[in-house]
């Protein structure tokens, strides 16, 4: 279930709440809340810490494109991380 930041116009207070995306409709009708856009976490379904992993189709993508553009930076070099 998605969580929402909201302020409070009245007692100038931030708070999140935890709702459906019906449940969020309805209270969003309340003029004295405001949405307060936020950050979307994402999760790579690994569990907590355990990162995402790419795969190595994608690595040898990011190789070429390294590999072709390194010389186009001010640094002189590509930032992109490789394995």
């Amino acid at each position: 279930m998605p969580t929402y930041t909201f302020y409070n116009k009245k007692t100038k207070k931030y708070f999140d709440r935890q709702m459906t995306m019906a449940e969020h409709e309805e209270f969003s009708k309340n003029p004295d809340y405001q949405q307060v856009p936020t950050v979307v976490g994402l999760h790579s379904g690994r569990g907590l810490g355990g990162g995402l992993k790419i795969d190595d189709g994608f690595n040898d993508v990011l190789k070429e494109i390294k590999k072709k553009h390194s010389g186009g930076f001010k640094s002189g070099r590509s930032t992109i991380q490789t394995k």
